[in-house]
């Protein structure tokens, strides 16, 4: 692993520092210390495969990097930060260059926070959510904007850095944080760990088939609306005769 940090740090010299633009000259690329190729752009200008992207210090805050992958411009998979001197400082999951998944926080490269994200889809104005009840258990559907992008949605845990010992647990369901609790002692962490097991939301990943381009795998929907609409108004609850 310090190889590889390492290894990302001397491609500095060779990088220029960029923010991250979607369209670029067409057909750019650096060649690594290494011989690799990284930082390309196709025929459209777009960000594609492995980017090593640094950003300079700004109002006293630290200079990092960031090194992950882009397809058709967008950030897909797990991207890690790191300080300029190659200490983690996150590593987060995105899709469709949005939030979606895991996150890892560090201190001074401890870590101290595991959080999940979710990814709202951006094609309409709403977007609609099965989440579950804190008072009964069952699964009920929300109705959120999608202009936020991603949302907390599941478990954020916090560590005693640098022990892997449980400090304090909170519960978010679409950005809305509906539990938490303090531990202090190794007892409550290891129940905690056993009643997450059992979470229904805890994997955060997306079902087969979701926001898939193939008609075949698409999702049952909550709302009304054709494929290509841009604004989509909730379903209207229907009284029974």
């Amino acid at each position: 692993m310090n190889k590889i940090i390492l290894y990302f740090i001397l491609l500095f010299a060779l990088v220029p520092a960029k923010a991250q633009k979607k369209h670029l000259k067409p057909n750019q690329f650096v060649v690594s210390v290494g011989g690799d190729t990284i930082n390309r752009t196709d025929e459209h200008g777009l960000q594609q495969g492995l980017w090593n992207v640094y950003y300079h210090s700004h109002y006293g805050d630290e200079s990092y990097f960031e090194i992950g992958k882009f397809v058709n411009g967008k950030k897909q998979g797990v991207w890690n930060t790191y300080s300029k001197n190659g200490i983690p400082m996150k590593s987060e999951t995105y899709y469709n260059d949005y939030k979606n998944g895991e996150v890892k926080m560090y201190d001074n490269g401890q870590l101290f926070c595991i959080g999940n994200y979710r990814a709202l889809r951006t094609d309409a104005a709403f977007d609609t959510i099965l989440v579950e009840d804190p008072t009964n258990n069952k699964l009920v559907e929300r109705i959120i904007s999608t202009s936020l992008g991603s949302v907390k949605h599941g478990f954020w845990t916090y560590y005693k850095a640098p022990y892997n010992e449980i400090k304090k647990i909170e519960e978010y369901q679409l950005d809305e944080l509906i539990y938490s609790q303090e531990y202090t002692t190794k007892s409550d962490s290891i129940a905690f760990r056993q009643r997450i097991e059992q979470y229904p939301h805890k994997s955060n990943q997306l079902p087969a088939g979701f926001w898939s381009m193939e008609k075949e795998k698409a999702p049952p929907r909550f709302t009304d609306f054709p494929e290509n609409m841009q604004h989509v108004e909730p379903n209207k609850r229907k009284t029974k005769n």
